[in-house]
């Protein structure tokens, strides 16, 4: 840790003399403004550096109007974190010389002199110095100004060092090992790239998409080598229809041939059976009187399972409607995710500062404005969909309870169905099983009736040719549209036929759907991978730092990441943040990367006042306030968090 002891300026820039004993204290220097805080801060980085704030190297360093020959010199005395210490001065003064011919000398140039502990030294001795005991030049500045890593650093140059200091731990095998979602790739990565592997899954699934745009065109051949299509089911019941009227035709004309009345025949012997069956009904109710209440029992358990399947039937419907819902749910969470990352990444359009009538710049106040704007924009939206995501997880997390509790419905009420079951099953057991009516005398003495009356109608006979003729042309179409059926029947062979190699095709779109999906499965991992490797070397960088986040890299539309480096805080970035905003993350930046780097030394706070509770930090700290009170500057050391 390095602490300014003392700090003495002569004639530099707008101040005559300046001296302040800070004795490795925190400090306050109170006054208006144009009176010279900043100037002390421009000193103190020319006597480390050879520049002021701006990066300007010994720039009007001399006061303006000071008297011919005045010298600027600034001068520190150091602290060492071991008990040693260093006193650093250097002086600027100007040269003259006298042109040949000329009385007066004249101003030609300036020089600079060098001292260690009062000890005069060449520039490249007092530099290297510097170097060694304080640092180069960008740690020196990195770890002295709060607003120079963020705002002045180059981003790639702030981004390197970032990433030199705090993500040496992050490579490809610890991100997989990380997020359990990423395993799939594991037993590719170490044998190939996630490029190579990316480049490998695009070429087959590019292989796999131009056979599954075959495969219509082939489904489609299939489909027209069918005849027309017919009601298969209809003509089926058609045929045998027509085929028991034509038997039945024939059957007419044998019993006409034999001399008897078919119609009158079937009407006699159809009335004898449905009172031989009124008999058997009869004979059943006298026989088996005491099964009734065991059957009103079963009738009451099976209504009772029809009642329980059709409850079946409901929670199977709900379980499906949650289902397709949660499917649909999966698929729209992630892409919200998706969405979320990108507007993240959306920047303000610096082009659109410029005004496109006559192409000159807005000033910078609308420019900001503009850009507050856009930056407002895109937190409400980001917000909004952020707000939208929770509902969708919330609904997701309601419906997949919903879905299990109908799925226990289910099987609690399957088990009360399998009870009923069982139940008319032990019931059936009880039920009094009568000598069957095929066994009975009353049943043979039917049979004999049946069959006297039988003969008798077919041994009347009577003369039927006129009746015979009619039935030969009833029989002529019917057979003719036999025959057109069966051609029918043929021709849904070949439908069959057909219908089994399309579905023979529609299994290899299937296949080559499930390979095509798995091939976009693994390239969405590989796409995710390249997001969760930029996500963990954000998180190793960012968990250094107390209040400030680093944006090193930037979601692009076709799933990929661009390097960037952008100081966040509470996701608003550096630039859009208010005065003290920017400087508490200042000081964060300053504190974090001092220690990292073992470089702690004096941090100049400026626009103090904008700030009620600065961040309490490691490094000695001289705060620069505006107080209009303070015609002259006043320093006050004060080693208190609240120097207010």
């Amino acid at each position: 840790m390095i602490k300014l002891n003392q700090l003495r300026l002569d004639n530099f820039r707008g101040c005559r003399h300046y001296e302040h004993d800070f004795g490795g204290q925190n400090a306050a220097v109170y006054g208006a403004n144009y009176v010279g805080k900043s100037t002390l801060a421009d000193a103190y980085f020319w006597l480390l550096t050879g520049k002021d704030q701006q990066d300007r190297a010994d720039y009007k360093i001399l006061p303006k109007g000071g008297a011919e020959g005045v010298e600027a010199s600034v001068y520190a005395n150091f602290a060492f974190e071991d008990g040693s210490g260093v006193t650093l001065r250097r002086v600027y003064k100007p040269v003259f010389t006298r042109r040949r011919g000329e009385a007066e000398k004249h101003r030609t140039g300036n020089t600079t002199d060098y001292y260690i502990d009062d000890v005069p030294k060449k520039a490249g001795e007092y530099e290297e110095y510097v170097k060694t005991h304080f640092g180069s030049e960008e740690d020196i500045l990195t770890a002295s100004r709060p607003d120079y890593f963020a705002q002045v650093m180059k981003p790639d140059v702030r981004r390197q060092k970032l990433l030199d200091l705090f993500a040496g731990g992050v490579d490809d095998k610890s991100v997989i090992a990380k997020h359990e979602e990423l395993a799939p790739l594991g037993e590719q990565i170490g044998i190939y790239t996630v490029d190579d592997c990316v480049i490998r899954w695009e070429a087959n699934r590019r292989k796999v998409n131009e056979e599954l745009k075959a495969l219509p065109g082939r489904i489609d051949e299939a489909e027209r080598a069918k005849p027309a299509a017919a009601n298969h089911d209809i003509n089926s019941a058609s045929l045998s229809h027509l085929a028991a009227q034509r038997a039945q035709i024939r059957k007419e004309m044998d019993a006409l041939r034999s001399g008897e009345s078919i119609s009158e025949a079937r009407g006699r012997i159809n009335k004898l059976k449905a009172d031989m069956e009124q008999a058997r009904g009869e004979y059943l109710r006298k026989s088996s009187g005491g099964n009734s209440a065991l059957e009103n029992q079963i009738s009451v358990l099976r209504r009772d399972m029809a009642a329980m399947q059709d409850k079946l039937e409901e929670y199977s419907s709900s379980i499906a409607g949650c289902s397709s819902r949660i499917d649909a749910l999966n698929k729209e969470i992630p892409s919200l995710r998706k969405a979320v990352v990108s507007e993240h990444g959306r920047q303000f359009d610096k082009s659109s500062g410029i005004c496109p009538t006559c192409g000159r710049p807005y000033p910078q106040e609308k420019i900001d404005e503009m850009e507050g704007n856009f930056n407002g924009q895109k937190a409400k939206g980001i917000a909004g969909m952020q707000r939208q995501g929770k509902e969708l997880v919330q609904e997701l997390g309601r419906l997949t309870k919903s879905r299990e509790e109908a799925e226990q419905q289910m099987k609690d009420l399957e088990l009360e169905i399998d009870h009923r079951q069982q139940k008319i099953k032990d019931l059936q057991k009880m039920l009094v099983t009568p000598p069957a009516w095929e066994e009975t005398k009353e049943y043979a003495d039917w049979l004999t009736k049946i069959e006297a009356t039988q003969k008798g109608l077919y041994a009347a006979g009577h003369e039927a040719d006129a009746q015979i003729q009619g039935l030969q042309a009833k029989l002529a179409p019917v057979e003719s549209e036999i025959n057109e059926i069966q051609q029918e029947q043929a021709d849904a062979e070949l439908i069959k036929k057909q219908d089994a190699r399309i579905a023979e095709l529609k299994g290899q779109q299937k296949k080559l759907g499930i390979s095509l999906a798995q091939l976009d499965s693994m390239i969405h991992l590989a796409e995710l991978f390249v997001q969760l490797k930029a996500a963990d070397v954000e998180a190793e960088v960012n968990g250094s730092f107390h209040t400030v986040r680093w944006k090193l890299f930037e979601m692009q539309v076709n799933g990929g990441v661009k390097a960037c480096c952008e100081a966040q805080v509470d996701g608003k970035d550096y630039g859009s943040l208010s005065k003290s905003e920017k400087v508490n993350a200042g000081l964060d930046i300053v504190d974090t990367l001092g220690r990292k780097m073992g470089l702690v030394m004096p941090v100049w706070h400026d626009d103090a006042e904008s700030v009620c509770h600065p961040m309490k930090i490691a490094a000695q700290t001289i705060s620069l306030y505006v107080s209009d009170k303070d015609k002259a500057l006043r320093t006050e050391n004060n080693d208190k968090e609240d120097l207010s």
